[in-house]
């Protein structure tokens, strides 16, 4: 599923779909990373930023791009 796809049918049910991650933000779909893109990460940067948004108090969920899809 291509991200564009992702974004229509998280809009399609009310979702509010942005291209950044801030405080607001309440859910990120990480899908299969390409480890060429992640410069030496294991993770992108939007989750890891999700990751230290989630130590910091904030409620955000991180869900699978299989768990979206279900």
């Amino acid at each position: 599923m291509t991200r564009g796809e992702a974004a229509k049918l998280a809009a399609g049910v009310g979702c509010n779909v942005t291209n950044s991650v801030t405080k607001e933000t309440t859910l990120l779909v990480v899908g299969t990373q390409d480890t060429n893109r992640l410069a030496g990460y294991e993770k992108s940067s939007k989750h890891r930023k999700v990751e230290e948004l989630i130590k910091k108090g904030f409620y955000i969920k991180i869900l699978s791009e299989k768990d979206f899809k279900r």
